[in-house]
């Protein structure tokens, strides 16, 4: 199932999480979500498997003049442990 913005912006709004807080954006990709949280207040934190994506993401902040970071997976600053179903 992909959750879309529009479904990501009404749970924000719906649940009263501040926009000046830190989003988490698993499997980011290229940063579209995160971008447009990033837009929004956010401080995003995008994390995928994907070196490529993450370079593309990287330069969509540069080029947004936005604050993020984005991590591949492997090389994290962070332990996570990740559950999906």
């Amino acid at each position: 199932m992909r959750i879309t913005t529009k479904v990501m912006t009404k749970f924000i709004q719906e649940k009263n999480i501040p926009t000046n807080g830190k989003l988490l954006d698993l499997g980011c990709g290229a940063g579209r979500n995160g971008i447009y949280f990033a837009r929004q207040g956010f401080e995003v934190y995008g994390m995928d498997f994907s070196k490529n994506a993450l370079i593309e993401f990287e330069n969509k902040i540069k080029g947004n003049k936005l604050e993020g970071e984005i991590f591949l997976y492997e090389k994290s600053p962070y332990s996570f442990t990740i559950l999906s179903r």
